[in-house]
């Protein structure tokens, strides 16, 4: 199974990341909406992991493009999940 995660924050990347090929998943990354939509569009995946709020395109627009040409399931992560930070 190829999943696709699409996310700004390096660490979180990271470690989603890993978390997924050490359960054996192939594992593509993307730190931002331009390079997620770019891999979503040109490659197959079977899943994606996007995060909503990207820089360059948000992860709603990703989503709303994607649903145009391809259907496959993806999950949305809100940034209000994350801990604040000051």
């Amino acid at each position: 199974m190829r999943i696709l995660i699409v996310e700004d924050e390096p660490d979180l990347l990271r470690s989603i990341a890993q978390a997924l090929r050490e359960e054996g998943y192939a594992v593509d990354t993307a730190p931002d909406g331009e390079d997620g939509f770019y891999k979503a569009e040109s490659y197959d995946y079977d899943a994606i992991v996007l995060d909503v709020m990207l820089p360059k395109m948000d992860g709603w627009e990703i989503l709303k493009r994607l649903r145009k040409i391809k259907k496959l399931p993806c999950s949305c992560s809100p940034r209000a999940t994350r801990p604040a930070t000051v």
